[in-house]
This record gives C-alpha cells, structure tokens and sequence, in this order.
C-alpha cells in the first residue's frame, strides 16, 4: 500500500511540472532614427520545462480590432526571438500543445 500511495504521489508532482513561457524583451525596430513612426518590433523570450524545439504563438494587438497572429520555434535552449508588426504595443505569447502564456505592453 505505501509503494502505491507513493507511485501517485510521484506521478502527481512530476505531472505538475508545468510548461512555462516568459517574455525577456519587446521594443520597437528603429530603422530610421529620423522617422519616430514605426511598427516594426522585435519580440524576445524563453520556453522551459517542454520538450525543445518548442512551438511559440505570439498575437499581436490581441485587444484590436485587427489582432497579428506570428509563429516560431524556440532553439534547443528555450529561446526566440521575432520581428512583428504592432499598432497597439501589446503582445502574448502561447506554447502551442501547453497551457503557457505570458503577455506584456512594449517598452
């Protein structure tokens, strides 16, 4: 009975290791110093606790009217980064197949 009780408390606790995503950086892209409007940005975070390479979504101006909608993949280490289109500022990211976000407004 206690070689049960602890196989489920070891499943339990190894199940409840969860898939985390986390957002380091979101900027905007100045390609021309002189011109302040600009909708280039850059996107950049971190995957762990899931198998790498891991698939990231990320939705851009996701409160709009007109949400972006950008895929990636992370590299063997957790990270990505990516050039979207933002009007709002706002950005959350997903793991796609895991229950993982993180969102932020740009800096």
């Amino acid at each position: 009975m206690k070689k049960l009780i602890g196989i489920v408390a070891l499943t339990f606790a190894v199940s409840s290791i969860a898939a985390s995503v986390k957002i380091n950086s979101f900027h905007y892209v100045r390609t021309n110093p002189t011109n302040s409007y600009n909708v280039l940005a850059e996107l950049c975070g971190t995957a762990s606790d899931v198998k790498m390479p891991a698939f990231v979504n990320a939705k851009i101006d996701y409160n709009g009217s007109n949400p972006g909608s950008y895929n990636t993949i992370t590299d063997e280490n957790g990270n990505f980064c990516m050039v979207v289109a933002t009007y709002r500022g706002v950005a959350r990211v997903s793991l796609i197949g895991a229950d993982a976000q993180d969102e932020t407004k740009i800096k």
